[in-house]
């Protein structure tokens, strides 16, 4: 990834060193180990399908290893949920089918690809795009979460959200996964 000369730069390089021990685990097996590769760099919580298993949701993501071991204990196989955001200083944009693929497109048309970044695909067909949250955010520091504002099929996950990570399975019975990394 490409130097951006940003604060936290670093944590992307950790991303991928996270990801790279994380494609040692058994793809198949959602647990406490795959939470705690994420926790050393990012925030997560419990979830099912992509329903929070917290009374709090999101808000009650932690990098704790104590408490991470104690959700997948009580909620085993458990899906791994990252707040977006200040919490996690990522950004996530939400591609979602075929009409977020022809958005993204028309995008790039004019304006240029998008810089190469993390991506996964989800479990019901779509891709997320991780970027590091941008300094200072907006008016507040913050980057809010939208459903659809800035184009059809695109979603951004920013304050007041959250993604589902790999390996975490999806109701449809597919897996998120890891689909570009740089």
């Amino acid at each position: 990834m490409a130097s951006t000369g940003m604060p936290g730069e670093n944590k992307m390089h950790n991303i991928i060193e996270i990801l790279k021990m994380l494609s040692k685990l058994d793809p198949e097996s959602i647990g406490p180990d795959s939470a705690l590769a994420y926790a050393g760099s990012w925030p997560v919580f419990p979830v099912r399908w992509k329903v929070p298993l917290t009374k709090h949701g999101f808000k009650d993501a932690s990098r704790d290893p104590k408490q991470i071991r104690d959700w997948w204990t009580q909620y085993p196989g458990a899906g791994i949920g990252l707040p977006t955001g200040s919490a996690s200083q990522v950004i996530v944009v939400d591609v979602d089918g075929g009409i977020g693929e022809e958005s993204i497109r028309t995008h790039e048309d004019k304006y240029g690809p998008l810089p190469k970044t993390l991506e996964s695909k989800t479990g019901g067909g779509g891709r997320h795009l991780f970027f590091e949250m941008p300094l200072p955010g907006g008016p507040d520091g913050t980057v809010r979460s939208s459903v659809s504002k800035i184009a059809p099929g695109i979603d951004i996950r920013g304050d007041g959200g959250y993604v589902v990570l790999p390996p975490s399975l999806h109701e449809s019975g597919a897996r998120y996964c890891w689909s570009v990394l740089v």
